[in-house]
Parts: C-alpha cells; structure tokens; sequence
C-alpha cells in the first residue's frame, strides 16, 4: 500500500511502515502499511499463509522486520524480543496457549512478576491481585484451579488476564476462535467490544462472524493488506436502519393486528352464513323426506291425516 490512511494524530497508538517480512527468498510480508488507533477493534482478515500472524509476531516482537519502522506514540521503536514489546505495553495472546498444565491459574498468571514477602514469594497476595483483576474486567476464572483441569475458554482467559496482569494498552489476539464454540466465541467478542474502550484491540483471524463488528478491517491477500475498511460510518448507518427496521416492523404490526381482527370479523360472519344454508338445506331435504313417505307408487296419499299443516299440503300438491 502506498499513504497510510486514517490518521488522526491523536488517537494514533502504533504505526508500521513499510513493514517487510523475508524468510531466505521467501517474502512473507510484502510492504505493510498499518494504523492502530486506541479504543478500536482492527481486525486483521485473511486465508492461513497470508501473512497476518508473521505481521502481529513482527510487532511482538518473535520475529524481526527485515526492513520497514514500527512507531509508538509518534516515536519510533525497536522491537527486537517480547519483552521490550510488553514493556512498550504491547501484549499478545497467541493460537496456541503458552501456559504451564500443571502449574495454577494464580501461577501461570503471575509467572516472573510475582509479588513477594522479603526474599519469598507472596502467593496469597498474587491470589488476591488475580482475583481482583478479574473481577475489574468481568472474567471470572479459579484461581486455586490447575491449568491442565479446566476448559479451553477457561484457559484462553488465563491468557488474557496474564497479558493484561503485564499493563498491556494493545492487546493482541492471533486467530482467537480456533477452538472455540459458537457461545464462547460471541462472549469473546463482546468482551473485547467492551476492552476496546480502554484498550486497542487487534484480531488476527479468518472467521468473518467473529469479526463483523470491528472498528477497522485490514484484508491480507498475497502477502500484503489489499483492502482497507473503517466502519464507523457503517456501524452508524447499521444503527440507523435498525431503528428505521424497527419503526417498520411496528407500524406492520400495528396494521396487522388491525387486519386480524377485520379477517376474525369476516370469518365469524362468514361461518354464520355457512351454518344458516346448511341448515335451510337440511329442514329441506327432511320436508322432502317426509312428503315422499306419504306418496304411494300410484301417486295417492296414505296418512294423509298425518299431515296437519295448510303449506304442508300445498308443497305436496306441487311434488304431484
């Protein structure tokens, strides 16, 4: 990409420019331009192999930009091993967990910033920190518990609150939903809708669904970002024709209940008629029955005692 795009100075939390990636002759990351603005979701989108992790472990630093600059806050920086890009308040949840099974969810969290008592570690202490800090960001986790005994979700929360736990302001995720279900993916996504408000967010990942409500796309494509999106304006007209949709649907629904009571009016009167004919046809057909009764096969009335009624005998006149 040429000129980057979106800059507002002020919001501006890491800038890479021109970023090259090559392993031998193999390029994996092909002139990358990227923005992080604070409090945003950016979410990185593309197929495996194309380039979107190698960019994220560059900005961690696990990997070196073989050319290209990386800015923070305006300066540039060197980011040569995760710990300067923690130190920098950059922090990265990887795919693949880097948690310890048999150690616990307190100990895994605060593995190399332990607090401590003199020249002891201060485990109650560390347990009343992580409580805390879960606590603040709505992520409940045990903190006695081993990491080897408790679920996927649980321990991709373990990774975040041991980021987090470091001061991390950039938080970043590489493919996030991997191993995830349906329910804990829209937890996931509406937990870091509400980090992006303190924090700036990237999400290396594949999954559209996962990513829809992201503040800015970047799309990787052969090794570079092919399209760039900012949705704020879409985010605003999203809501707009929500509310336009819900107008609709209730004015639908108003005139719908208006027509259903008309269409129950209708079918009741409706049904009366049906009724009244069939019982008209009914009283008729006995009358008929019952005239026919009274005629032998030579056309003379028997009983005709029986027969009472003036109109009786008149429609018996008109059968002869």
């Amino acid at each position: 990409m040429g000129k980057v795009s979106h800059m507002d100075e002020s919001r501006v939390g890491i800038q890479m420019k021109d970023i090259v990636k090559m392993f031998g002759d193999f390029v994996a990351n092909d002139n990358i331009n990227l923005v992080v603005h604070k409090g945003e979701v950016h979410a990185i989108l593309g197929e495996n192999g194309a380039g979107k992790s190698t960019l994220m472990n560059v900005l961690y630093g696990l990997y070196r930009p073989t050319s290209g600059q990386i800015y923070m806050k305006g300066k540039e920086v060197e980011i040569d091993n995760p710990k300067k890009a923690i130190d920098l308040g950059i922090g990265m949840v990887h795919q693949h967990f880097m948690l310890i099974p048999p150690f616990t969810v307190t100990e895994n969290i605060v593995l190399g910033m332990e607090p401590t008592h003199g020249i002891t570690l201060d485990m109650k202490k560390a347990k009343e920190e992580v409580i805390a800090l879960s606590e603040k960001y709505g992520m409940s986790v045990d903190p006695d518990a081993r990491i080897e005994d408790i679920s996927v979700g649980m321990q991709q929360r373990v990774e975040i609150l041991k980021v987090l736990f470091r001061g991390a302001d950039v938080l970043i995720l590489d493919e996030p939903t991997a191993r995830l279900d349906r329910r804990r993916k829209e937890i996931l996504k509406n937990f870091l809708i509400d980090l992006s408000k303190n924090h700036s967010v990237i999400v290396a990942s594949h999954d559209l669904d996962f990513i829809e409500n992201a503040d800015c796309l970047f799309h990787f494509q052969h090794k570079k970002i092919i399209v760039e999106r900012y949705n704020q304006k879409e985010k605003e007209q999203n809501v707009l024709n929500k509310k336009k949709s819900f107008k609709y649907k209730r004015i639908c629904l108003n005139n719908l209940k208006f027509y259903k009571k008309k269409y129950i009016f209708s079918t009741f009167v409706f049904m009366l008629v049906i009724c009244y004919c069939y019982s008209f046809f009914q009283i008729g057909s006995t009358v008929d029955a019952q005239i026919k009764s009274i005629i032998n096969e030579n056309g003379e009335l028997t009983h005709i005692e029986a027969v009472s009624s003036q109109i009786t005998i008149d429609m018996i006149d008109k059968v002869k």
